[in-house]
């Protein structure tokens, strides 16, 4: 069934090599991606991402050599080393969560999130965020709330208007799924290059607590 044990050897080293460089935990690795291919940003506002190039060409590779790497069911092999490649993060994640993360490392995200801001009168806007955050530890976790804007040099403010004048503090029990609500207004008369309106979906945010960030 093996032809070459140095071709997967290699493989299984630069798959490993791909997921430590792009692990999605504690942070989102695509924040600011604007072209992606599989989880490795291509491109971001700076232009190429030269370490995600360098790990999607070593993610083809690595399946290339695994598939000269074997002699029998070489395709049932490569599409479940896929597979496992793809879901092992997550699964390794919730095992993590669930058992000894703490504070904010036990906080996630189900990416469904969305903002509304609807201009009131002349220099004020409502703004309205609702997201879902679970708390997967047995202790009680408290953290503030600062929204990101999709984009790390926006023309306009978009979600990042939510933290103003103050972010936002949240606190989550033990084992809390809460689905959160956030409005306020927002005074945009000294703030430039803002919106008038909109709504917004794929919601970014950090989580911070005490000396601890955490980006989504």
């Amino acid at each position: 069934m093996i032809r070459s044990k140095l071709a997967i050897i290699s493989s299984f080293v630069f798959l490993g090599i791909c997921l430590y460089s792009f692990f999605p935990f504690p942070n989102n690795p695509l924040l600011r991606a604007q072209a992606t291919f599989m989880n490795f940003p291509i491109q971001d506002q700076n232009g190429y991402v030269l370490s995600g190039i360098f790990c999607s060409a070593l993610f083809i590779i690595s399946f290339v050599l695994l598939a000269v790497g074997v002699k029998k069911h070489r395709i049932r092999t490569v599409i479940l080393v896929f597979v496992l490649y793809l879901f092992l993060p997550n699964v390794a994640i919730t095992l993590y969560q669930g058992t000894v993360a703490s504070g904010i490392f036990a906080i996630s995200y189900d990416k469904d999130g969305s903002c509304h801001f609807e201009s009131i009168r002349e220099n004020l806007l409502n703004g309205e965020c609702t997201l879902t955050l679970r708390n997967h530890s047995n202790h009680t976790v408290s953290f503030s709330m600062q929204f990101l804007d999709n984009d790390l040099k926006p023309v306009y403010r978009t979600e990042s208007l939510m933290n103003e004048p103050k972010l936002e503090k949240v606190t989550l029990k033990p084992n809390e799924k809460r689905t959160i609500h956030l409005e306020k207004k927002i005074d945009i008369s000294k703030i430039s290059r803002t919106i008038s309106g909109g709504t917004s979906n794929d919601i970014h945010f950090k989580l911070i607590a005490g000396e601890f960030e955490r980006d989504f």
